[in-house]
């Protein structure tokens, strides 16, 4: 069991209540979740059992939540790529302090899946794999539950520090006979 619990875990224990509310009282919401919360706006995730009139019930729930929730804005992503998006908006401040940006190029949500790629000086950093995993996919799986596993498009590339270097010796085998 981790010692701190992810943010979205606190979230949504600290908005249950409201999760609650929503899911048995919105009967064509098939799930919804905290995101994120800043100082002034609180994120929340849904899915929509209904194809039919979508904006409609979006608009509904957000009556809902505003009621609820007076003392900050409210925000309903209704997809995977808003989530996404929202998340990856404030990756992308860091990543690009350090001269190099990210692009999301496939969200799989059924799959939890991420595909992100590094650009820039991130691109060749030899830091990029703990990017990757340290930073990229921690934030992403602790603000949105459904993701599992976020992966680079490309394979990592090794650094050149500008040396050329000599190919490994091969080294022969040979048959001692005992």
């Amino acid at each position: 069991m981790p010692l701190i619990k992810p943010l979205r875990e606190i979230l949504n224990e600290k908005y249950s209540h409201i999760l609650t509310d929503i899911l048995e009282n919105f009967k064509f919401v098939e799930k919804a979740y905290v995101v994120d919360e800043q100082k002034e706006k609180i994120f929340f995730g849904v899915r929509f059992n209904t194809n039919g009139e979508k904006d409609e019930a979006l608009l509904q729930l957000e009556a809902r939540l505003r009621e609820k929730i007076h003392s900050k804005d409210i925000v309903v992503f209704d997809s995977a790529e808003k989530e996404v998006e929202h998340v990856m908006s404030r990756v992308r401040e860091y990543i690009r302090s350090h001269g190099g940006d990210i692009e999301v190029k496939e969200i799989s949500e059924g799959e939890g899946l991420v595909v992100v790629s590094l650009k820039g000086a991130c691109a060749l950093c030899p830091s990029a794999v703990a990017t990757m995993k340290a930073g990229v996919k921690r934030i992403l799986s602790d603000h949105i539950p459904w993701i599992k596993k976020v992966e680079p498009a490309e394979k990592p590339v090794e650094p050149n520090f500008g040396f050329k270097l000599a190919p490994k010796p091969t080294q022969k085998v040979q048959n001692s006979k005992i």
